[in-house]
């Protein structure tokens, strides 16, 4: 290849091109809902001259076409909850020439407004209840196109993956545990706080696997989705505010702290030792056991320091991903 012509070909795959394509729409998403996001993509009917792809942090600074397509994008769908994806938006510069749509929250939604990102709450509310029909209705309204109404999900839930329904209710849930076959009322109670992605495709496998696993350990299991102050006030303590829980492992309580007041009564009526429980959502298994530096520093925020603050003990990775994108538990007879 001759000098111009690999300058050429750089130009097309490295700079933000101002003919970015209308109908071309391209989402960029955590590692974590990318099996869900693929489902949704493989079985999307657009019509013709439409095209939709989702691409991880990693696709995109990994793999030159991928990077391209995005940036001949004319619509970008942006999770903004992580701070990664955002500020390579920024630093690539498509914030020109294209409308972003940003999904989710971020620490500054007001700072990443001002700089052109869109928070659209219609294309949003998809988002906020991840299954495969929401992802490919939210692609459809961002491309302007018809698209059907969002199926939501309860906001906060216990979720029991033996069970044949999610429970609004602790005294709901409480008639079903006594139901099984071989409830024992004396063993320790453990409250298993997580978000309502733990209930996708992709992830719930994991979910399920750990509370089998608890349970096979000794403990009766509660649980329970959702908003951290209401899973805590709704399921975890009772009318009095006593604890219906010895202990509680927490996939969530990473973005809220107990420097927010009610959050910090919570915690402190609960009483009992929380154990702060990670998912490995921007490496692989692999990738985690071979970085010397464990988990990333920029990760190190929300999974370690935050937690840390309400006073969260013994951080430790219970999930992760093998290489391919199905989420599973660290300590899977399969790894």
């Amino acid at each position: 290849m001759s000098k111009t012509a690999g300058l050429v070909l750089f130009f097309l795959l490295f700079s933000a091109p101002a003919w970015a394509v209308e109908n071309k729409l391209s989402l960029l998403i955590i590692d974590g809902d990318s099996y869900l996001a693929h489902q949704a993509l493989n079985t999307l009917e657009l019509p013709e001259g439409y095209q939709a792809r989702a691409f991880t942090l990693k696709e995109l600074e990994r793999e030159p076409v991928k990077a391209a397509f995005a940036r001949e994008s004319g619509v970008l769908v942006v999770d903004v909850m992580g701070r990664e994806l955002s500020e390579y938006v920024i630093a690539q510069g498509l914030l020109t020439g294209r409308r972003v749509l940003a999904l989710r929250g971020s620490r500054d939604d007001q700072g990443l407004a001002a700089q052109g990102f869109v928070f659209d709450e219609e294309v949003a509310e998809y988002f906020q209840h991840l299954s495969v029909a929401n992802i490919q209705n939210m692609i459809k309204t961002a491309l302007k196109l018809p698209a059907e109404a969002v199926v939501k999900m309860p906001e906060n839930g216990i979720y029991h993956p033996e069970a044949p329904l999610l429970f609004s209710e602790y005294e709901e849930y409480a008639r079903w545990c006594a139901a099984r076959p071989g409830f024992d009322p004396g063993r320790p109670w453990l409250g298993l706080m997580t978000f309502s992605t733990a209930l996708i495709e992709g992830q719930k496998e994991a979910f399920r696997d750990l509370v089998a696993r608890l349970e096979g350990g000794g403990f009766n299991v509660l649980p329970a989705f959702g908003r951290d102050l209401a899973v805590l006030e709704n399921f975890f303590l009772d009318r009095a505010r006593k604890s219906r829980v010895d202990l509680v492992l927490a996939f969530s309580l990473k973005f809220y702290t107990a420097l927010n007041r009610d959050l910090d009564r919570a915690v402190a009526d609960l009483d009992v030792p929380i154990f702060n429980a990670i998912n490995l959502y921007t490496q692989t298994i692999d990738e985690w056991r071979a970085d010397p530096r464990g988990i990333p520093p920029l990760d190190v925020i929300w999974t370690l320091a935050t937690p840390e603050i309400s006073g969260l003990i013994e951080p430790t990775p219970l999930m992760g991903k093998p290489p391919k994108v199905l989420f599973i538990s660290l300590f899977s007879p399969s790894i």
